[in-house]
């Protein structure tokens, strides 16, 4: 069965941009060919030539499909199109609830503030990042089902995104270091807008491709 469907939100990688770009399926055409609108980064179309090689990844709620086709046509029909190789496979990337990706990221967070009150943020490290939640290191115990508020950046292309998310710590682990003790917190982001995971999808996707080109995954 074709993971594919009108008026599908997709995310289209070019091997020489590090960015991802966002884009909807427009039309399709079974094992024949795909249609879809002008990818965009931040505003910025993705440029694409005839014979051009993309990348398309299709996000969902527990895997991620995957797979490499050719730009076949460029047209106009209102809005720029372009046309694409009816990919001959799909590849499974990853088979978890979220795109998770590695990282390392200096966050702030604070258990969530009483109305009116000014959040007491504390540094810390987040150690992966999905669109559902991520994975920190703090310094002290905090027990799960506790709620926090954490404040982060995420840089893509020239632009720097800063998040502050209510969350929820599903999992409070001891992890023994060198001299000192620390906690990972696994954390659900409780309400994320459709643009924020937007956001985040692009941000994981850009890390997978620099990965990728540095031989790490």
């Amino acid at each position: 069965m074709t993971p594919l469907k009108l008026n599908q939100k997709i995310y289209v990688l070019k091997p020489e941009y590090r960015e991802t770009f966002i884009s909807v399926i427009e039309q399709i055409e079974e094992k024949k060919e795909i249609t879809i609108a002008l990818p965009l980064s931040q505003s910025s179309p993705l440029p694409a030539r005839i014979g051009d090689l993309l990348t398309i990844r299709i996000p969902s709620e527990s895997f991620c499909m995957e797979f490499t086709t050719s730009v076949k046509q460029v047209k106009m029909d209102n809005i720029p199109l372009y046309v694409l190789a009816y990919p001959d496979r799909f590849n499974r990337v990853q088979l978890r609830k979220h795109v998770r990706i590695k990282t390392l990221l200096e966050i702030q967070y604070c258990r969530m503030p009483l109305s009116g009150e000014k959040p007491d943020f504390q540094k810390a490290m987040a150690l992966d990042i999905s669109a559902g939640g991520m994975k920190i290191s703090v310094p002290g115990e905090i027990e799960e089902g506790e709620t926090l508020l954490v404040a982060f950046e995420l840089p893509i292309k020239a632009v720097v995104h800063r998040f502050e998310l209510e969350t929820t710590v599903m999992r409070s682990f001891k992890v023994e270091k060198v001299k000192r003790i620390v906690f990972q917190l696994g954390l659900l982001f409780n309400d994320t807008t459709s643009a924020q995971r937007d956001i985040i999808f692009s941000y994981i996707f850009s890390r997978m491709a620099d990965l990728r080109k540095s031989g790490k995954a």
